[in-house]
């Protein structure tokens, strides 16, 4: 007779094996991870350092160049931990890396959890949430205290757990870190109301995308989110994203081919450099709209 323990062996290891394939969400907080240089430099401008660095990323429109903009990021953020601004122009150029220009799971993930912390230390500059996160609250919960003036840093760490969730996890990865995209949704909702118009439609786009991505028996609910995406196309604008965004994402799992199709003609009609979407997002809404057209026979 085999034994409840050896029997239940194989299992476990199984168990561990497919976490592991799959992925799991687990890491150092954002908040846990600051790295300081030994020596700053006598000479340092912040206003003039963050002022060159935000405009040498908003001329960024290929990998090298946004790389570039990354490196010189990482270590002004080294001399100047605290200042939210780097943390959060280095948050979103890490989630821009892993999203445009990066092409493996592995690499996707580094950048977006790069982009993930970095969030988190900008949120946690805020004493309420750093009080409630000391006192055991999660991430969502103590978010709650967060105003508008930390609309920014919410929605990059929803946008960077979005991605991580979509592209580096799948099957078994998805239903561990379940609550991980539930907290998206807490966060978002508060967004809604604290800052229900943040980049031109980007905070209902982020909920309507999370009743997308889920399934009805986890919470998924596709009538909302063609609810929630018509509300961000509304406020858009010239916004690239909810548009692009809606095709990739909604009009592809309903197989509205026509109306897939318009919005990614939409999308590529627009000027990348004068459309409300910062043009470094412009160039890749652009171009992974004009893969998916490319490819459309073969999607619908």
């Amino acid at each position: 007779m085999v034994s409840t323990t050896r029997r239940c062996l194989p299992i476990a290891w199984m168990l561990a094996l497919a976490l592991t394939l799959t992925g799991c969400m687990s890491w150092t907080r954002g908040w846990e991870t600051e790295t300081r240089l030994d020596t700053v430099r006598a000479s340092l401008d912040l206003d003039a350092e963050f002022a060159s660095a935000r405009s040498s990323f908003l001329e960024a429109d290929d990998a090298a160049k946004l790389a570039q903009v990354r490196s010189a990021l990482h270590r002004l953020v080294a001399q100047a931990p605290s200042d939210q601004r780097l943390l959060l122009l280095t948050a979103q150029v890490e989630i821009l890396h892993g999203a445009a220009y990066d092409e493996s799971r592995a690499t996707k993930a580094s950048s977006y959890r790069r982009g993930i912390q970095l969030a988190e230390r900008a949120m946690a500059e805020d004493p309420g949430f750093a009080e409630r996160i000391a006192g055991g609250a999660s991430l969502a919960e103590a978010a709650s205290t967060l105003g508008a003036e930390d609309a920014e840093a919410m929605l990059l760490w929803v946008t960077g757990v979005s991605y991580y969730f979509k592209e580096c996890l799948s099957g078994l990865g998805h239903v561990v870190n379940l609550r991980w995209a539930r907290q998206t949704a807490e966060i978002t909702s508060h967004l809604m109301n604290v800052a229900p118009e943040l980049e031109h439609g980007a905070v209902p786009f982020s909920l309507g995308i999370y009743f997308v991505a889920l399934p009805g028996s986890a919470g998924g609910d596709i009538a909302r989110a063609g609810e929630l995406l018509e509300v961000a196309v509304a406020q858009s604008g010239s916004s690239l994203l909810p548009r692009w965004g809606r095709a990739k994402y909604y009009w592809s799992k309903l197989g509205d081919k026509k109306r897939f199709r318009d919005d990614l003609e939409w999308v590529l009609a627009q000027n990348p450099r004068s459309a409300a979407s910062p043009y470094p997002w412009n160039v890749y809404f652009q171009r992974d709209a004009r893969r998916m057209l490319e490819r459309i026979d073969r999607s619908f």
